[in-house]
């Protein structure tokens, strides 16, 4: 069996399982700082190099009385200080970074003047200029699974699409998509499976889907192995939303010189059930792949 069928198998059927229903307090948001710097520029360069990383990084300017302006560097968004603390001393083991140290999370609903922004109000121009207009990436096109209601963008040279009645039934779920490219050497998976009030904390815990998810990714015959990089978690009124950042072996992949991946996952719990979208890319593909990667996740948008 292919990677691919593998990660469909295995992610649909923790989906389909019961969820645990004890919730989980969560006490805030946090996040890991890897840098402070004196310049825009020199944080938007350190940015993008730890992304090439496969990581979840951004920079935020804040002001300090009698110190000036900074642009701290940061990564991720994490629903405990340990998983904060554990990324930060893997990324200095590894020496990405020099040193860290475990910050809050400012949500958007703090007031941005006189304080740190939150990383999604600290795009790139473009990026901004772009969600701005509700434009699409330059040959991203849209696809969106009409049954379903969920909807996503991806590069227009990426080949796939829903899948068919028989298949979402020879894969135990609701609804879900595949796309492939030999160019990016990626691939995409879509997951949805209906869950009645699956966006209720209380229901249904945050932490134990997405540890059952991993561990049944990481045990198949094809995966060497699989570890999780980062976690963030978003609460609305009417979703949660966990992201994730990854790095997987697995044998035999194809268009590939190497078999290890980085890959980026979203899980949308919403009213009507759970959508996931898991990305995976090659470490030899081109550089675009990881910025590819990054716009796919971010696009996906679950269904009312």
């Amino acid at each position: 069996m292919g990677q691919t069928s593998y990660l469909l198998l295995v992610i649909a059927a923790v989906l389909l399982a019961s969820l645990p229903s004890a919730a989980r307090a969560q006490s805030g948001l946090w996040t890991t700082q890897v840098a402070s710097l004196a310049s825009q520029s020199e944080a938007e360069e350190h940015v993008a190099r730890l992304r090439e990383h496969g990581l979840d990084a951004y920079w935020i300017k804040s002001t300090v009385p009698g110190g000036g302006t900074h642009y701290r560097v940061r990564v991720g968004r994490f629903g405990d200080q340990t998983e904060a603390r554990a990324i930060g001393e893997r990324l200095r083991s590894q020496g990405v970074v020099q040193d860290f140290f475990v910050a809050g999370y400012k949500t958007v609903s703090e007031p941005a003047t006189g304080k740190e922004a939150a990383p999604d109000e600290m795009m790139t121009r473009g990026q901004r200029a772009n969600e701005s207009v509700g434009a699409l990436p330059p040959d991203f096109v849209t696809f969106q699974d009409k049954a379903v209601g969920y909807s996503l963008d991806h590069p227009s040279s990426w080949r796939g699409g829903a899948w068919s009645g028989a298949k979402r039934r020879s894969q135990g779920a609701d609804g879900g998509a595949s796309f492939k490219s030999k160019k990016d050497r990626a691939f995409c998976n879509v997951i949805w499976n209906k869950l009645l009030d699956a966006n209720d904390p209380q229901k249904h815990d945050n932490a134990a889907l997405v540890d059952a998810i991993l561990k049944s990714m990481s045990s198949g015959a094809d995966a060497m192995h699989l570890s999780e990089l980062a976690r963030r978690v978003e609460s609305g009124d009417e979703q949660i939303k966990i992201s994730l950042d990854l790095s997987a072996g697995f044998h035999g992949a194809a268009d590939s010189d190497t078999p290890d991946f980085l890959g980026k996952a979203v899980i949308v719990r919403c009213q009507r059930g759970i959508l996931l979208v898991v990305v995976f890319y090659a470490q030899d593909a081109p550089p675009t792949a990881a910025a590819n990667a990054e716009k796919i996740i971010h696009s996906v948008r679950a269904p009312e």
